[in-house]
């Protein structure tokens, strides 16, 4: 053999193992993942002859399932919480009603203790009148008394008095 050949040849051997390397490496890092959307066409078609693509379908189809139950049990939990507020609007107006009423009460009793302090006064005002008018009563009768033991008076101006005093205090009694 021509020493060209078995230079060529000793290159082929050597570059053959190189190529077969270096294409299992690149060919290897196009598979990056097993999602055939991800590791490409080959690694899709021997996903779904060996059966991994339907259970990737499956678990992906339960955790959907899953998503699902998630977002109903929240819906529920929102539509409760929705009645709770309404419920609570509703206690809330009612309370407010309550005290409404109360002040309009409160505010009723404020106005009639206000007139009962002015008939108060007015009754201590009256009272006060009613005293000073006893008071005047009977000195006018200690004078007639006080009159009896000395200067005599008239006995018939003396009986009017004694009937308008009588008269007076009658009425008084009377109130």
């Amino acid at each position: 053999m021509e020493p060209d050949k078995k230079k060529d040849r000793r290159a082929a051997a050597i570059m053959l193992p190189v190529m077969l390397v270096g294409g299992g490496v690149f060919l290897s890092s196009c598979q990056t993942s097993g999602d055939p959307a991800e590791g490409g066409f080959f690694n899709g078609v021997q996903d779904l002859l060996d059966g991994t693509y339907g259970k990737r379908q499956a678990e992906q189809q339960r955790e959907i399932e899953r998503q699902r139950g998630v977002i109903q049990a929240l819906e529920k939990r929102a539509e409760e919480l929705q009645a709770e507020r309404e419920a609570m609007r509703a206690e809330v107006a009612t309370l407010l009603g309550r005290l409404t009423t109360m002040q309009r009460s409160l505010d009723q009793r404020k106005k009639e203790l206000k007139g009962i302090s002015k008939k108060r006064e007015q009754m201590e005002e009256y009272l006060e009148q009613r005293t000073n008018e006893l008071e005047r009563l009977k000195g006018e009768l200690h004078s007639l008394q006080s009159n009896e033991d000395g200067i005599p008076y008239d006995i018939t101006v003396t009986r009017q008095r004694l009937r308008a005093l009588n008269n007076t205090v009658n009425k008084m009694e009377g109130e």
